[in-house]
């Protein structure tokens, strides 16, 4: 009995750590807020900001993207309509989410 109760326990706790982690996918009206040149090694990185109040958005700071990802001739004050992708493994290891952003497409 008591080996039947700690396999029980143990399958808790493991479905708790492994419902930790928290996906999210959808997209988002972002704001072109800044676009930075860099050089020939790494592709210009653009950084948005979400448009409007858009309370299903996993994250309220600053999303980066690669230039490629945006449509041609974008500019700041543009706003597009982006894929977001949100992966957080384990939410209890203290590292930060990732976001990843891409295709995006005039609003």
């Amino acid at each position: 009995m008591k080996a039947l109760k700690a396999c029980a326990a143990v399958l808790v706790v493991g479905a708790v750590l492994a419902g930790c982690g928290s996906d999210w996918s959808g997209e988002l009206r972002l704001k072109v807020v800044r676009i930075v040149e860099t050089n020939d090694d790494a592709p210009t990185r653009v950084g948005m900001e979400l448009d409007g109040d858009q309370p299903d958005a996993p994250h309220t700071g600053t999303y980066g993207a690669d230039l490629d990802q945006l449509p041609e001739g974008v500019a700041v004050g543009d706003v597009v309509i982006c894929t977001v992708t949100k992966t957080d493994e384990n939410g209890l290891d203290g590292v930060d989410p990732k976001y990843d952003v891409g295709p995006c497409r005039a609003a």
